[in-house]
């Protein structure tokens, strides 16, 4: 199963991100009496994902917080996670819409990696929140590479953003508690892409 931490966490939320409901979110700490705010922490802020296991997969989705733009996430650095721990860059300086929705960010390339780290540098207010994050499985026809190689080929790629416009999600799971791949797949315009035999179809998304 997945885990998540984040190092900055009000009410330990961060377990929000992948609870797959669009109306809970991950909030960056703060302390408040009546509306004054006290205390806070300021970014950056790291989102760490555990797979528990090796994944293949080749870019993320996210969704904003669903009902307030304070805190959506501007911009932020992807990290992979290699098997003995250490974290590898894969893109920097991504901007995110401050819009809710679905956001898909291609890597241009497949990795294997037993995790991710997100690191918020800046969100709307000076304070970090997100509603869910999924995972896109490996991409046929998509070259797989090394955590050491995945910045320069993810920058050579030049990841796109899938308009929101153009995805639809389809649930094949009545759960959302095994994390396991055939729980949703993208659906570009509407259409259902074919399925493999493959334990990983391409495109999935699983969260």
């Amino acid at each position: 199963l997945w885990s998540v931490k984040a190092s900055s966490d009000r009410g330990g939320t961060a377990k929000n991100i992948i609870d797959g409901d669009k109306s809970s979110y991950w909030h960056s700490y703060f302390a408040a009496e009546g509306a004054a705010i006290t205390e806070r922490d300021n970014p950056p802020y790291d989102i760490e994902l555990s797979f528990g296991g090796e994944e293949t997969l080749s870019g993320i989705i996210i969704y904003q917080r669903a009902d307030s733009s304070n805190g959506r996430i501007l911009s932020s650095d992807i990290y992979a996670k290699g098997e003995t721990g250490e974290y590898y860059p894969v893109m920097k300086d991504v901007s995110f819409a401050s819009t809710p929705g679905e956001q898909a960010l291609s890597f241009g390339v497949n990795i294997k990696a037993s995790g991710l780290k997100i690191t918020v540098t800046s969100g709307i207010s000076g304070y970090g929140t997100l509603g869910e994050l999924y995972v896109i499985a490996g991409a046929e026809g998509n070259k797989t590479v090394s955590l050491s190689d995945a910045f320069n080929a993810a920058e050579e790629n030049k990841s796109v953003k899938i308009a929101t416009e153009t995805l639809s999600i389809g649930f094949s799971g009545e759960s959302w508690g095994n994390n396991t791949p055939d729980k949703a797949t993208i659906r570009p315009s509407g259409r259902q892409r074919h399925r493999t035999n493959s334990p990983f179809p391409s495109p999935s998304i699983w969260g």
